[in-house]
């Protein structure tokens, strides 16, 4: 039940917390997507560094495409958004509706690491992943 309960917390860190955006505007998703376009399914993941066994309930994947939309699953929901990325920041926002969700990310080979901040409102960007709230590993999903 625990482990059930940390998960819908983490998903609710990715799909739905309402975050300020930064100043300056992220590039349009076309000029940085390329490697981030593609289905990616949750592998691990860490919470406040201390690593997080992932429960069966917990299947998670995105599917980022070129056009700058977002479909997302996972616990039994599934959400469409926006995303948005300044690749040379490694920073990515998620919106869903009028909320954003702000993280960092790193793509290595077929593996994407994003990671998070609990705070809301300006500045609630993690500035590393060292420091982050959580962060999750996603690998790339072959293509069928």
């Amino acid at each position: 039940m625990r482990r059930l309960m940390l998960s819908m917390m983490i998903l609710g860190l990715l799909l739905g917390a309402a975050r300020a955006a930064d100043d300056d505007d992220p590039e349009p998703p076309a000029q940085g997507a390329g490697k981030l376009a593609g289905e990616w399914e949750l592998s691990e993941m860490k919470i406040k560094g201390q690593a997080f066994p992932l429960p069966n309930e917990l299947k998670m994947t995105f599917t980022f495409k070129k056009d700058g939309s977002v479909a997302m699953s996972g616990a039994g929901e599934q959400k469409a958004g926006k995303y948005k990325i300044n690749a040379k920041k490694q920073h990515l926002d998620l919106t869903d509706g009028n909320m954003t969700t702000e993280l960092i990310f790193k793509i290595e080979k077929d593996v994407l690491t994003l990671a998070t901040s609990e705070g809301n409102g300006k500045g609630a960007r993690p500035k590393d992943f060292a420091t982050a709230d959580a962060t999750m590993i996603f690998k790339r999903k072959a293509k069928k």
